[in-house]
């Protein structure tokens, strides 16, 4: 056998490479790693870092056609992709096309049942098939407008990860559980086998906007629903948000968070609690994007409900409240 004789080589001990602006794949991605090698030539390591930008925003109005916060970000790009929750196009969808129209975007819709029953593989996969190749052919840096509820943002936003490996997304949660915690949240999944939201992916919306004028057209015991949420952050962080709960909790329940005969003070009590709810919930979300930490006050409520709430069908909201009772009778024992 001829013996091959291997040149000279100088390994770097470290070695870190800054990529030029112009070849970055997103607007609010960003990377960095440093590869560090020893010099038997058998093994190097690799530390690398990756950056998110994202924001959480509260707009009343966002389907006025004055209102520019979706048309600056789809205006410059040409068209809007968009996954919409059935009902809510069948309640806001004449809105929806409108306001693209008198903005001169053109508009492609997917709409999509989200019912808890519709959480499941397939759906996800009838997502990725209206924004892959042979359907819009999202390109990697084009943000997916999803508007919806919890289920719609937790299978939509999962679609979004897997297509090419991240494509960014606006969220717009059309209920409460989806506009302060199912919609600004990382965690995308779909459900597995009588076990609730255990299968997914890290991948957070580069812009929440939160419109609470869309929940006019909730029935109450969605309200309600939601309002478990509130309550989750106001017991684990905010003792204010707490107070305000109790004093205001059932006008606002009564008039949809102070969009059905509400004064303007109920309609300033309402964008509080819902600012106070989002600042407490991505105080801890926000710091922790990527859950490798497992300190996470704001999952009160979440410790049996994955289990339990499939099996005995509940809404999220029910779910999150018994847990907590459980929990919080569990720690006065």
């Amino acid at each position: 056998m001829e013996e091959v004789n291997k040149p000279d080589f100088t390994f770097d001990p470290s070695i870190r490479r800054d990529h030029a602006e112009k070849y970055r794949t997103s607007e609010w991605y960003d990377g960095r790693g440093e590869i560090r090698a020893v010099e038997d030539g058998r093994s190097f390591q690799i530390n690398a870092t990756f950056t998110l930008q994202s924001e959480v925003r509260l707009v009343n109005g966002v389907l006025n056609p004055s209102n520019p916060a979706l048309a600056e970000i789809y205006k410059t790009r040409g068209r809007c992709i968009a996954v919409v929750d059935k009902t809510v196009d069948e309640l806001y969808g004449e809105q929806l096309d409108n306001y693209f129209k008198q903005n001169e975007i053109p508009l492609e819709v997917l709409v999509c049942r989200a019912w808890e029953s519709d959480k499941t593989p397939e759906t996800v996969h009838k997502i990725l098939a209206f924004l892959g190749k042979d359907g819009c052919d999202v390109s990697r840096n084009e943000p997916v407008l999803i508007i919806g509820g919890g289920v719609l943002s937790d299978v939509a936003g999962l679609a979004c990860s897997l297509q090419h490996r991240r494509t960014p997304y606006v969220m717009i949660g059309s209920s409460i559980v989806a506009a302060i915690d199912a919609g600004p949240s990382p965690r995308t999944c779909t459900n597995g086998n009588l076990f609730k939201n255990s299968i997914g992916a890290y991948h957070p919306p580069v812009l929440t906007i939160v419109d609470r004028t869309l929940f006019r057209t909730l029935a109450k015991g969605h309200i309600r629903n939601g309002m478990a949420e509130i309550i989750k952050m106001a017991v684990t962080d905010d003792p204010v948000l707490f107070e305000l709960m109790e004093k205001y909790g059932k006008r606002l329940v009564d008039t949809h968070f102070a969009n059905v005969d509400a004064d303007e003070e109920l309609e300033k009590i309402a964008d509080e609690v819902i600012y106070r709810a989002l600042y407490s919930y991505m105080k801890h979300e926000g710091t922790n994007m990527f859950e490798t930490y497992q300190d996470r006050p704001h999952a009160y409520g979440h410790t049996w409900s994955p289990r339990f709430e499939p099996a005995a069908k509940l809404m999220h909201g029910h779910a999150v409240g018994i847990g907590m009772a459980f929990g919080a009778t569990l720690a006065l024992e």
